[in-house]
């Protein structure tokens, strides 16, 4: 099995030309032959729209290259959790489990704008059985460990699917 790594291309690291993404594209040929020595799958995170990164994934063609979804993220820039999942489920190589506000910071599980019900649900309707990685927001004045176990929780009630793959 290929161990994923993530490739963050969001906030300042964005690509936001043609030209960068060729350069992109012709950077991630060119590793080939490493990462599979390597055995690593590269994760890419970006802010693209959803049709923009999954015509770019297809360009690529390349399995060693797949998605890093985070649902925070996309839900701050506007996506629509749900739908991004559906173009993009067969590209998709690891998930964070994040919530945010609307073009705002990362919050506490539930509390922001993020779908997390809908968007992991259509997830596990897919038949993802990849990586999750639970990206919660700190709770003010709550311990860290009890805010994990509060953050574990809220994922269990509205998304058992995805729960299921979080070791407490």
């Amino acid at each position: 099995r290929r161990r994923g790594r993530s490739l963050p291309f969001v906030d300042g690291g964005r690509l936001t030309t043609h030209v960068e993404r060729e350069a992109l594209t012709r950077c991630l040929h060119r590793l080939g032959p490493t990462l599979d020595r390597l055995h690593i799958q590269l994760h890419m995170e970006t802010d693209w729209p959803p049709t923009t990164w999954a015509q770019w994934l297809s360009t690529v063609a390349d399995d060693r290259v797949r998605v890093c979804y985070d649902t925070g993220d996309r839900a701050s820039l506007g996506f629509h959790v749900a739908e991004d999942v559906a173009l993009l489920a067969p590209h998709l190589g690891s998930v964070h489990i994040k919530d945010r506000l609307l073009g705002g910071p990362t919050v506490p599980l539930g509390t922001g704008d993020t779908p997390l019900s809908d968007g992991l649900r259509r997830l596990a309707d897919t038949g993802y059985r990849g990586t999750y990685i639970l990206q919660a927001a700190p709770m003010p004045g709550v311990p860290p460990l009890d805010a994990a176990l509060r953050h574990l929780a809220y994922l269990q009630r509205v998304a058992p699917e995805a729960a299921k793959c979080v070791e407490p």
